[in-house]
């Protein structure tokens, strides 16, 4: 027994010594060991496995996002700037005409994490779509604290980009410690000063701020900084948007103004000001302006709160632009007295590869009071004779509109 100890404990210490060895020692190197084993565990996810009799891919569900297997090491990264060896490419090159859209509901990431990117609104470049919208609200005053982001170049699966926009960065005095209510935040490109703008409404959790808030960046996902809050062209600023017009190159304010009409304003050619109100749209909050059938439509709510209530659209008399533009209503384009418990918040164009063009509306849907799980409804627009109507389909696919 002394002669097979003796034998044995050698080779234990060695196993032992080598083991100890091959562990990183240094922060870079572990590291990179944890990246490594990450990419081997993702590739065993690739494989099929059988879960209750049934052939399963690890790597997506059902609805196209992969679950969420991987364990990150706590420390390790910024899971607000994580890593690319983290994040799931497999769908980056597919298009919107492969997409199906679920209707109503939570997204999904493709981490398979709750999609937090309220009150919205879509950047598109160079065929990636870039979804801005608030972190998800908290108590008291369901306020944020930031702006996320999620990327797709289908529509359909959404790669968290970061949290690009922090509450803490902006200046406008309040009491120390205390967060703004940042809300409906919208990004454009001015391709003059080659700058990312964003704008969103700027308040406190009583409404008493009635700002806009302005940040801007040199990159599209990258760390917005603060410029300034105000009330544009002095007047009281709530719930708001922006308008990128393609035929001119100019980009227009739209926000609820005194709570009284929508305020559409002009922006500076450096997109960083208003330069007075341009037109004057029905009282409505959660405005959207989009262009369909060389037409400019208006789109919005009633004023209730988180409550939901029937949808507002409106058409405008001028074709080519919106200075001077006066407005029609043309009633309620869901036709469901509380627009399926939502709240608009952007209109998305998108160009088939036959030049036929997708509206597609967005909207927040608040579930007040319970604001904290407020999840989403996007559906396509349909032209209905003179008008337009919002259809509901609780699964569509994009390439059928």
């Amino acid at each position: 027994m002394r002669t097979l100890i003796s034998l044995v404990l050698p080779l234990v210490a060695v196993v032992l010594l080598g083991a100890v060895t091959a562990l990183p020692t240094r922060q870079d190197d572990r590291a990179g060991y944890e990246a490594e084993q990450w990419r081997l565990e993702r590739k065993r996810n690739d494989e099929d496995e059988q879960v209750d009799g049934l052939s399963i891919s690890r790597r997506h569900n059902n609805r196209g996002a992969r679950p969420h297997f991987e364990q990150r090491t706590p420390g390790l990264v910024d899971d607000n700037e994580a890593p690319d060896y983290y994040l799931d490419n497999s769908h980056m090159g597919d298009t919107p005409e492969t997409a199906e859209i679920v209707a109503a509901g939570m997204k999904k990431d493709t981490d398979g994490n709750d999609i937090h990117a309220h009150g919205g609104g879509i950047y598109v470049e160079n065929g990636t779509y870039y979804w801005f919208g608030t972190t998800q609200k908290v108590l008291p005053g369901e306020l944020s604290d930031g702006i996320n982001v999620y990327t797709s170049t289908d529509l359909q699966h959404w790669q968290f980009g970061g949290k690009v926009f922090k509450n803490t960065s902006i200046t406008v005095p309040l009491s120390p410690g205390k967060l703004y209510r940042i809300e409906r935040p919208k990004v454009i490109y001015n391709k003059p000063t080659k700058t990312y703008v964003m704008y969103f409404h700027l308040d406190d959790s009583s409404f008493g701020l009635k700002m806009v808030g302005l940040a801007t960046c040199k990159t599209v996902t990258g760390q917005y900084q603060f410029i300034a809050g105000w009330k544009p062209d002095g007047e009281d600023s709530y719930d708001m948007s922006l308008f990128y017009d393609d035929l001119h190159d100019d980009a227009y304010l739209v926000r609820s103004v005194r709570n009284q009409f929508a305020g559409i304003s002009k922006l500076t050619p450096d997109f960083l000001n208003t330069t007075g109100i341009s037109s004057q749209g029905p009282q409505m909050e959660g405005q959207a302006i989009f262009r369909r059938n060389n037409k400019y439509y208006l789109l919005g709510s009633h004023l209730t709160g988180w409550n939901a209530n029937p949808a507002i659209l409106a058409v405008a008399d001028k074709t080519d632009t919106l200075v001077g533009a006066k407005w029609t209503a043309l009633g309620n384009p869901t036709g469901d007295a509380k627009t399926w418990n939502s709240q608009s918040t952007f209109v998305l164009s998108y160009t088939h590869p036959s030049g036929k063009v997708l509206s597609m509306f967005m909207a927040d849907r608040w579930k007040a009071p319970h604001v904290l799980n407020a999840d989403y409804l996007w559906l396509p627009f349909v032209d209905q004779g003179p008008t337009l109507n919002i259809t509901f389909v609780a699964d569509w696919h994009i390439k059928d509109y």
